[in-house]
């Protein structure tokens, strides 16, 4: 869903999103409560814009950037302008981002990474490009995607990485890509539930 704020910028939702918008005289503030989004920011020098994880919080002037919100390991990407990144909690600054930048923090650990720009958000064009991710956490993201619970029957299969680029509109043929090199298979008990097991 894209949504035009007052201040003109526009924010991109992606599935299982949200956020709390706050935008006044003096301030604009955006909270991502769940889930991603993709902001468009309307330059305004004398007006940051801020948005709010319960971890990270990222400041610009205007630029194009996404910004996930999951609990384990939110992100910070840029596709345009500059982004300065600091630790919620703390209130440290963490990064100052350029295009093709991303930030993650694990474990309470920043780490910087790169990607092409033009990739910045890639689940815009229903696509989840993994790049030496763990299984859980591609299962993390397309869990936004299926109305289906997903259950993983094998933690050490949760901790296997893969690099791939899985269609976000066929979810069930995505986990079976997923999980094709390991030999682990995808079984429907319904249209409701997928168990993945080896």
């Amino acid at each position: 869903r894209d949504i035009t704020l007052s201040d003109g910028s526009v924010v991109q939702l992606d599935s299982h999103s949200a956020i709390a918008v706050d935008i006044a005289d003096n301030h604009r503030d955006v909270r991502l409560l769940t889930g991603q989004a993709f902001f468009k920011v309307t330059p305004d020098k004398s007006k940051p814009f801020h948005v709010l994880t319960t971890t990270l919080r990222a400041t610009v002037t205007g630029t194009a950037f996404n910004v996930n919100a999951t609990p384990d390991d939110p992100s910070v990407a840029v596709q345009q302008g500059s982004v300065n990144v600091t630790d919620a909690q703390a209130r440290r600054t963490l990064a100052s981002l350029v295009p093709g930048q991303r930030l993650t923090l694990r474990a309470g650990r920043a780490e910087l990474g790169s990607f092409s720009p033009s990739q910045a958000a890639s689940w815009r064009q229903g696509q989840l490009i993994a790049d030496d991710l763990p299984i859980n956490e591609v299962l993390e993201q397309l869990r936004r995607y299926t109305p289906a619970i997903i259950v993983l029957r094998d933690k050490q299969l949760g901790a296997q990485r893969v690099t791939g680029v899985y269609d976000l509109r066929k979810p069930k043929a995505a986990l079976q890509a997923v999980l094709q090199p390991y030999g682990a298979k995808v079984s429907a008990y319904s249209p409701w539930l997928l168990v993945l097991s080896k």
